[in-house]
């Protein structure tokens, strides 16, 4: 069977999150993109056959 490997990079982070005027505009921006993350995540483990290397899904 082929294995393959994925990577995924979202950003640049620095950039969107420098962007921010405020402290609340700072903690929704990372907040925003750890929620983006953590779903992408999930709907790659959910994929039958599929294995999630790094970060390890928390259950």
């Amino acid at each position: 069977m082929t294995q393959y490997l994925l990577a995924i990079h979202i950003g640049p982070m620095q950039s969107f999150i420098a962007a921010a005027r405020r402290t609340r505009d700072l903690w929704f921006g990372s907040w925003l993109m750890s929620e983006l993350s953590k779903a992408t995540a999930k709907a790659i483990e959910d994929i039958e056959g599929t294995k999630l290397i790094f970060p390890t899904p928390t259950k």
